[in-house]
């Protein structure tokens, strides 16, 4: 049977805003998934980096080239993930878990397949992990188009980090930079760079709420040792308060340890260069204020609209994808990527995807933060 195709326009433009006709393909399924180990074929470099030249062809064969260099002590330095043996241990499962779940979450919510949506070439989802040695991180890398996964910082203090495929809001962070990649392609420096990561954050957490609804949100939590439980007292982020955790900044020279923002006129690093010592303009950091309007919209639909979490974050989640995917481009603003984000709500009251009083709220989210 047939269904009917609703199509939302810009009303001035004509151009389409989305195609309601392509949301819950019933015969649609998940790319192919296949999980790589970084500890097969490894060499160790003194270098700080590993120059892409004729002469790495000697290194085709290797799975990863880890640095000992004292500025880059642990990072993978050159990657072939296809030359790494399958991975089968609790890393890979954890791994293969959480881009199921990331996957699924895109296909069934917003009819995305995969990072390309490209149903028809099936790009294969790889990721890579224990990545590096000891390494604090976890990554999405673009030219490789591979998800890159650490085994942490280890250790027994509650600021040692553990294995990073323990923690499905990271892993759903890092996916959505390829969404993002695919889509806006928002530049790295200042607020572009900052959306890029707000994006990313809001997702993650989306992608983990959507497992457990009455799950934070916060950013990281899952990598510490929290001996005692208390999930809410160690993270990398929170959006729903982001004063409440402190980030290192670049200010007057020296290195100082400032709460994150939530308001536009808190941001750090304006009127600066952007450089990686100040991690191009604390893009991290200033992701906050945008998130935080995030946090601001889905709980006044619940709060003030009587929403459930599911259907806030549902809402939420359509309003930040559409606005993502169909309206910003790779140099916007906070200001103007909020213009798109109101216009998107008010686009999609047409078809009653949204409605006059959420977008209200929307209104009053973006101006509590100062971008509108």
């Amino acid at each position: 049977e047939k269904k009917a195709t609703t199509l939302v326009l810009n009303a001035k433009t004509s151009e389409l805003i989305y195609n309601f006709s392509q949301i819950h393909k019933l015969n649609s399924e998940i790319p192919i998934i296949k999980i790589f180990d970084g500890r097969s074929h490894i060499l160790k470099s003194n270098k700080p980096e590993i120059k892409f030249s004729n002469d790495t062809k000697k290194y085709q064969s290797i799975c990863q080239i880890i640095s000992t260099n004292k500025e880059s002590l642990g990072e993978p330095l050159l990657i072939h993930v296809d030359q790494c043996n399958a991975a089968t241990d609790l890393s890979a499962l954890r791994a293969e878990k959480n881009i199921t779940t990331i996957l699924n979450y895109y296909l069934a919510q917003h009819s995305q397949y995969g990072f390309d949506n490209d149903q028809q070439k099936k790009t294969i989802i790889k990721s890579l992990v224990h990545a590096g040695e000891k390494f604090d991180n976890a990554y999405w890398d673009e030219d490789l188009k591979i998800m890159v996964y650490g085994d942490g910082s280890g250790g027994v203090d509650r600021n040692s980090t553990n294995d990073y495929t323990l923690a499905l809001d990271i892993a759903g962070h890092e996916f959505t930079h390829a969404i993002v990649s695919h889509t806006a392609n928002f530049m790295t420096p200042s607020e572009p760079g900052a959306l890029n990561e707000a994006f990313a954050d809001i997702f993650g957490i989306l992608i983990s709420r959507s497992q457990n609804k009455f799950g934070n949100w916060n950013i990281g939590a899952k990598l510490y040792n929290n001996d005692d439980g208390d999930s809410d007292e160690i993270a990398l982020r929170s959006i729903s308060n982001p004063r409440k955790f402190k980030t290192s900044s670049l200010i007057n020279g020296k290195i100082e340890m400032v709460s994150f923002p939530e308001k536009y006129s808190e941001r750090l690093a304006q009127n600066q260069q952007c450089t990686d010592d100040n991690d191009q303009c604390e893009i991290h950091a200033n992701s906050t204020i945008w998130s935080h309007a995030a946090y601001l919209i889905d709980q006044n639909f619940q709060d003030k609209l009587g929403y459930s979490s599911e259907m806030a974050d549902k809402k939420t989640g359509l309003l930040y994808f559409l606005t993502l995917t169909h309206k910003l481009r790779e140099n916007e603003t906070f200001k103007t990527a909020a213009e798109a984000l109101l216009n998107t709500c008010n686009e999609l009251t047409t078809d009653q995807k949204m409605t006059e009083s959420e977008c209200v709220i929307v209104k009053e989210s973006l101006i509590q933060t100062e971008l509108m």
